[in-house]
């Protein structure tokens, strides 16, 4: 059965607070407040961006943040972990924010007008983000 809105934020929560809050790495309440109602409130494409920017932005400059996933192994961002997280939202029938994850938000990374959505940039980005920063010898 569907969540509703409200379960559908305790399960966001949830699931940032177990993925996003390791100390080793950006933390999603250095952005919003743990006990903030915002913390699991917040839509996943404004969560995506927010977290990427390492800022509370909605609607990033494109460049700047194709720039910032083209580099992404200088952020201190846990690739494994952000992946597991979008693919258990995505995946998860019981998700009723499942559109949040599929509509598109941003031009795409070649700038056109195309608009990609965040399983789009994540799918685009896979190989190069989940595989190790340094070049085997």
């Amino acid at each position: 059965m569907v969540r509703t809105v409200h379960e559908e934020n305790i399960v966001c929560g949830q699931l940032r607070k177990k993925y996003f809050e390791n100390p080793k790495y950006r933390k999603w309440s250095d952005i919003i407040p743990l006990h903030d109602s915002d913390y699991g409130g917040k839509i996943e494409d404004f969560f995506f961006m927010s977290y990427i920017t390492g800022k509370f932005s909605s609607n990033p400059d494109p460049q700047d943040f194709y720039k910032l996933l083209d580099n992404g192994h200088d952020l201190p961002i846990d690739w494994s972990s952000l992946y597991a997280y979008f693919d258990n939202r995505f995946a998860d029938d019981n998700n009723c924010a499942k559109n949040e994850l599929i509509r598109a938000v941003i031009s795409g990374n070649t700038l056109s007008g195309v608009r990609w959505s965040v399983m789009d940039i994540l799918n685009h980005y896979r190989n190069i983000l989940l595989s190790p920063s340094y070049d085997m010898v």
